[in-house]
């Protein structure tokens, strides 16, 4: 039987502001390089490094993101250099995400800047895979019940937290995007973040799951089907497993649904995973059962293993 759950009242108010910032439009793509300006001066490039010295040292992350806007305005080899040397040592991740995004803009060190993002890349790939691994959504849990308490303020922040790391990623892709990044013959793995509660991230990585035609993301690719079977539900039975307990079920299901941003119906993600899917397959598949008899076909096993 299929399993649907409605947030009580504890996710309520924390989901609407979540959703709040889901609704936010994403970090679109920076200039292409027929719309740069004219290369800056000796003297202009010295000025605006000498004026971003001293705005980026604020306490203030509003104001260091600031200062790396306007900096960014100025594309310059040495300017690329002073904004991947703040990257490997800002720790906001709001900050982060608008020096990936001016990074995205700085055409004349394409080469030097897409080496970066692409480590950077695989770093946050890395840690949200261990994350997925130990199931944790950094939420406190009510000790009686086991439930994630998002409502908290240790909740909120966790709610945020999740949030910006998100537009950090997303900015991440957006900027290799704009610098015309193609991915050699094994493009890194982003199936990690298909399970971020974050919509916009989950789409575009979609996109490229379905440009790169990653035949390895299928089996993820299903579960996600499995967790979103339509453009308006979600169901729990996708974490039901055979022969388990009610401990481990239970906590199965908060590694999956524990995330309030993920209790809910989903459009834009189901969407955009109907278009992977058909992307990369050729093929279009009306239910979740559907794509997992195509899986398990010899053909394509072979093809999810890389053997074709």
């Amino acid at each position: 039987m299929v399993a649907m759950h409605t947030p009580d009242r504890r996710f309520v108010l924390a989901t609407l502001l979540f959703c709040f910032g889901l609704s936010l439009a994403p970090l679109g793509h920076v200039a292409r390089a027929d719309d740069q300006p004219a290369a800056p001066s000796a003297e202009e490039v010295r000025a605006a490094l000498g004026a971003f010295g001293k705005a980026v040292r604020s306490k203030k992350p509003d104001e260091r993101a600031a200062a790396v806007r306007k900096l960014g305005t100025v594309r310059h080899e040495s300017v690329a250099a002073r904004l991947l040397k703040l990257a490997k040592r800002e720790s906001d991740a709001a900050v982060l995400a608008v020096t990936f995004e001016t990074l995205g803009e700085q055409k004349a060190s394409a080469k030097k800047v897409v080496s970066s993002l692409t480590k950077r890349l695989k770093a946050e790939l890395d840690a949200e895979a261990k994350r997925i691994k130990r199931g944790r959504n950094n939420f406190r849990l009510n000790p009686r019940t086991g439930e994630a308490d998002p409502s908290s303020k240790e909740g909120l922040a966790a709610l945020a937290a999740t949030e910006q790391r998100a537009v950090m990623v997303l900015a991440i892709l957006n900027a290799l995007d704009a610098l015309g990044w193609m991915p050699g013959k094994k493009p890194p793995d982003l199936t990690p973040f298909l399970q971020d509660p974050h919509d916009d991230l989950a789409v575009v990585v979609l996109q490229r799951l379905g440009a790169w035609k990653a035949w390895h993301a299928l089996p993820q690719m299903h579960f996600l089907y499995r967790m979103y079977p339509s453009a308006e539900l979600w169901e729990t039975g996708a974490v039901n497993q055979a022969g388990g307990t009610p401990a481990s079920a239970k906590a199965a299901w908060m590694k999956l649904f524990g995330h309030p941003g993920k209790q809910r119906g989903r459009p834009k993600v189901h969407a955009a995973l109907m278009a992977a899917l058909k992307a990369i397959t050729g093929e279009d598949f009306a239910s979740p059962d559907a794509l997992g008899k195509y899986i398990r076909r010899k053909d394509v096993k072979a093809r999810i293993k890389g053997k074709r």
